[in-house]
């Protein structure tokens, strides 16, 4: 079944939708550490990724689809929010893989050859430790931007983020993204992160409260959707929240991230 959010999201832009296939599947669990391992359905390739939050470990199961971006080394449990970071990808022979050798599987679950890249741009964040990677600024249809960025803990010791946040009630769960807007400097215009008919952002969701703890060394990915700028704007500023503004960043077509 199409989640929820693909409904919302194929109505605001019809030609947005897709089927969303998971590639891989949970095979192992460990309550313990948070260590999870999975397979990957085409290959046979066998990865293990971490699980921060309590309430999500709880919740996954062995034989769970799950969606997997190796090119980024995220993993997702429905295909529009990552939530976990992989810490080792071995081949089906159970060699360990390095991490420019993995190959490239989108969350739509296709496959293509290609070498890690570097992120845009990073930037320390208002937090002792944290630092913020602007990952990619993709135009796709519907005259949309996605956004993609992460808070990484680069210290041995758990970091909360989004406490600045000074939203309430609902707005809570989006803490990360709901202020993040980018700017067309030459027009000098605005654009903010899209809302769906129920008037959430159409972006990540972190739980229900404002705060996101990071683990040590943890990491939290985040994505969300903006109006884009007229098709002749190449590149833009990005503006998020506890971060400097992140400045000349280029708009990739959708496939040429």
């Amino acid at each position: 079944l199409i989640p929820l959010f693909a409904v919302l999201l194929s109505g605001l832009f019809p030609s947005a939708a897709r089927a969303i296939n998971p590639c891989c599947a949970i095979t192992g669990i460990n309550g313990l550490t948070g260590i999870v391992t999975a397979i990957e359905n085409d290959t046979g390739r066998t990865f293990t990724f971490k699980v921060t939050n309590a309430a999500l470990l709880k919740s996954l199961h062995v034989g769970q689809p799950i969606y997997a971006n190796f090119e980024t080394r995220q993993v997702s449990v429905d295909p529009f929010e990552p939530c976990c970071g992989m810490v080792d990808i071995f081949s089906k022979a159970g060699v360990l893989q390095p991490k420019a050798a993995a190959a490239v599987h989108t969350n739509a679950g296709s496959a293509a050859a290609a070498a890690a890249k570097p992120e845009i741009a990073v930037h320390d964040y208002e937090v002792d430790g944290v630092e913020v990677a602007l990952l990619s600024a993709v135009r796709s249809s519907g005259d949309t931007i996605t956004l993609r960025w992460q808070y990484r803990n680069k210290t041995d010791e758990a970091r909360k983020i989004g406490e600045s946040f000074h939203g309430m009630g609902s707005s809570e769960a989006f803490s990360l993204d709901w202020d993040a807007y980018i700017v067309d400097v030459g027009a000098r215009m605005q654009y903010h992160v899209l809302k769906d008919s129920t008037g959430n952002p159409v972006a990540a969701r972190h739980g229900g409260n404002k705060v996101v703890v990071l683990g040590p060394k943890g990491t939290t990915s985040v994505w969300a959707k903006f109006t884009a700028p007229p098709a002749a704007v190449q590149h833009v500023t990005v503006f998020v929240a506890g971060v400097e503004p992140f400045e000349d960043v280029p708009i990739s077509a959708i496939g040429k991230e």
